[in-house]
């Protein structure tokens, strides 16, 4: 599997590591359909930015 780092460093982007103690939202519900999308915004308010979903739609990312 490749880590964050290198697709970071793939894309010419910082990699900003996200801290155990900052917090991810996701629908446990949901865990194990595919596919899942992710996105990340700056962190914020104790949340590490990752803004993860589960969709059977193709949305164009």
């Amino acid at each position: 599997m490749v880590s964050q780092k290198e697709v970071c460093d793939r894309f010419n982007v910082e990699f900003v590591p996200s801290s155990e103690m900052e917090k991810l939202g996701i629908a446990i519900e949901r865990i194990g359909e595919l596919p899942i999308h992710g996105l990340r915004h700056k962190a914020e308010n104790g949340t590490c930015g990752w803004y993860i979903w589960l969709s059977l739609l193709d949305i164009g990312f």
